[in-house]
């Protein structure tokens, strides 16, 4: 548990800096897809099978898959699930901890085709709020989309937890409180132990660890809360939860939160498993075995950066990096990528999305009040 709960705390708290990697379409690796093979199924600890394990979850009115979010292959077991699942339930909906609540309606839109793919990147903020590869959703996003499930946006707002992490909960005002379920039910003796233990091995205040578990509960209480408002409005549809495995471990998280709003549901929850760590995912039903799957390298400028207002800036540069070499310094503001302008995250995302290794790509930065161009050729 302190494992799942440490990795949980490494990838959903520091999402603050990133080193800046270009991401291509998907459609150029769909072969991963084709040749993605889930190796065995246990059901608690002991051999079953992908089929064994749809029959007895296809009648459940909650799934919950955990995932490692950088972890490609988890995201295709996610995919392979919901694909068997879709087939026996049409009225299957997807939710997910990757969008924000109050951008449901940029799903819908999405769904509905009425956006496309760099819409929904940058009508939901996506790299804004949430730092990872989207390539690495973007097989079950546009599953979605062809099949016309419904997606849920299941998160809370980062600027709350954000808030909530830095100064507590009575820090919200009555407008952002009213954006949360209004009871935040405290931990367990053992889920607060083993935050608790995660969070000090990283030598934080006692104030701060206090206010971590606090967001560590308002992510599960939300997720929580918006899944039983779908199951309530919706009462045939069957939900697949797709959360850090942080939310879903042991008889905790979103699971316990929804069973203590709908205590007659029925759930399962399912993980991707090592077996090099096997034992840490004893808190799933079912466990999948798959092997590590890498998404094709892009392009890498080799800097980390900070948003100060409508300014990317660049805080830290690697040695030998693509911007080392082309002289960027740390404080220089990102005005232009190949003439449209930077104002955030996803700006540069969206506007480098399709740049590989060995590309170029002409900046204008701000330094010292002046701007200049430079050209870099991606690492």
């Amino acid at each position: 548990m302190k494992k799942i709960m440490r990795l949980f705390f490494l990838s959903g708290l520091f999402m603050i800096a990133a080193l800046v990697t270009a991401c291509v379409n998907y459609q150029a690796n769909a072969n991963h897809i084709e040749q993605h093979k889930i190796h065995k199924v246990t059901y608690q600890q002991k051999p079953s099978s992908f089929e064994k394990m749809i029959n007895d979850i296809s009648d459940k009115r909650v799934v919950l898959i955990g995932e490692q979010h950088t972890r490609f292959d988890h995201h295709l077991n996610q995919l392979a699930v919901i694909k068997a699942l879709h087939q026996r339930n049409p009225q299957l909906a997807i939710g997910v901890e990757w969008f924000q609540q109050p951008f449901q309606q940029v799903l819908d839109d999405f769904i509905a085709k009425k956006i496309d793919t760099t819409t929904l990147l940058r009508n939901s903020e996506y790299y804004q709020r949430w730092k990872y590869d989207y390539r690495l959703y973007q097989p079950i996003m546009d599953y979605a989309r062809q099949h016309n499930i419904r997606l849920l946006a299941l998160n809370a707002p980062v600027e709350i937890t954000k808030k909530v992490g830095a100064k507590g909960l009575d820090s919200l005002t009555p407008a952002e409180r009213q954006q949360l379920p209004a009871r935040i039910n405290p931990p367990s003796h053992d889920y607060e132990k083993a935050l608790t233990t995660v969070f000090s091995d990283h030598h934080l205040p006692k104030a701060r660890i206090k206010n971590f578990i606090m967001v560590q509960r308002i992510w599960d209480e939300t997720m929580a809360a918006n899944s039983v408002k779908f199951l309530k409005q919706k009462p045939d549809s069957q939900l697949v939860i797709l959360a850090g495995v942080g939310h879903i471990a042991q008889a905790e998280g979103i699971p316990t939160d929804i069973q203590r709003k709908l205590p007659n549901i029925t759930l399962v929850k399912l993980m991707t498993a090592d077996k090099k760590a096997s034992d840490n995912y004893q808190y799933a039903d079912y466990q999948l075995y798959s092997k590590p799957i890498e998404l094709p390298k892009t392009g890498k400028m080799g800097v980390m950066l900070n948003t100060q207002g409508d300014y990317l800036v660049i805080s830290q540069i690697r040695k030998g990096s693509a911007a080392d070499k082309a002289q960027l310094k740390a404080g220089d503001k990102i005005i232009k990528i190949n003439d449209t302008a930077i104002n955030n995250m996803t700006d540069l995302k969206i506007v480098i999305g399709s740049a590989k290794i060995g590309e170029k790509i002409n900046l204008i930065i701000q330094r010292e009040g002046k701007e200049k161009p430079f050209t870099i050729i991606l690492h």
